[in-house]
């Protein structure tokens, strides 16, 4: 049995465009400090103040780790500038995952 408390980490994704400029995106992050590593179709985002991560794939979705839910919003906020084709309503989905301890 495991001394370490479970935890939960939520996971969250959204929709909000038909794609996002990936390279405009990645450079905005690098001009604030951010730790970006891009791939073909997708960008990894995340920071050395916190232990969370966004991933912004290049076909309109973000998937936000780690983040409490006014933080998620803020990420959708600024992607806007980024985004073709904004979406009339978003699609969210939420996951919540549990680690650490016995399980």
């Amino acid at each position: 049995m495991s001394d370490r408390i479970p935890s939960f980490m939520r996971c969250v994704s959204f929709c909000t465009a038909r794609s996002y400029d990936l390279v405009a995106l990645a450079n905005s992050f690098k001009r604030k400090d951010y730790i970006v590593r891009q791939a073909r179709d997708v960008l990894y985002v995340t920071s050395m103040k916190r232990s969370a991560t966004v991933f912004f794939f290049n076909y309109g979705s973000i998937v936000c780790w780690g983040f409490n839910r006014r933080q998620e919003l803020k990420w959708v906020e600024y992607v806007k500038p980024y985004a073709m084709d904004l979406l009339l309503m978003r699609v969210m989905d939420l996951f919540c995952f549990r680690f650490g301890g016995d399980i």
